[in-house]
């Protein structure tokens, strides 16, 4: 019995191994949450208080997460879609955020995505409320389709200063098509997206 058991061990830990490391992968549906952008892209919000504001698209990548907690290689390797940002009033080009990330954790498992927008984030997990609009929305003459309005929960990212109540969003509209076409910051200001100038 001690012989099976001392043979035992050392298999199981090899086809334990053996499990580590797979490469997950993103599909065609995945991906087309990063339809929207492309690096170079300028868009311009205009507020319904008269302000403007414009973000920068800086890059967009698909790549395979280095992660390893502990040091340990783990049993999936999370393949990653990211478009990266940087905001004319909150961050300089040394400092860039995610604007939308698309993550596969488990090859079987559906992936799912963040979108950080003034470092307000808004996830597909439990804690937002997802809601697809089946009628179009116009905004400064622009037809848009295909959107999700999203909005964060009352206690997840909330504005932590007074001031971050008039910037931060609450609610968004995102459209695969176009990316993020309007948002409505904590205190009610309402953000739209007037144009986007292509590279």
């Amino acid at each position: 019995m001690k012989t099976i058991l001392f043979l035992f061990i050392p298999i199981s830990i090899l086809f334990g191994s053996a499990c580590v490391g797979i490469k997950t992968k993103l599909d065609k549906q995945d991906l087309s949450w990063l339809t929207p952008y492309v690096a170079g892209d300028m868009l311009i919000f205009s507020s319904s208080e008269g302000l403007s504001d414009t973000s920068y698209i800086v890059e967009k990548k698909v790549y395979y997460s280095d992660y390893k907690p502990n040091g340990i290689t783990p049993k999936y390797i999370p393949q990653i879609g990211e478009i990266v940002y940087y905001n004319s009033k909150m961050f300089n080009e040394t400092k860039k955020e995610s604007i939308i990330a698309v993550f596969k954790d488990v090859p079987d498992k559906p992936a799912y995505w963040i979108v950080n927008y003034y470092n307000s984030l808004f996830s597909s997990d439990k804690y937002d409320n997802q809601i697809k609009v089946d009628s179009d929305i116009t905004i400064n003459g622009i037809r848009y389709q295909d959107i999700w309005l999203i909005s964060g929960s009352d206690t997840a990212w909330k504005p932590q200063k007074e001031v971050e109540y008039n910037t931060i969003p609450r609610i968004i509209y995102w459209s695969k098509s176009f990316g993020l076409i309007k948002y409505v910051t904590y205190s009610g200001i309402v953000w739209e997206l007037k144009t986007v100038i292509h590279k």
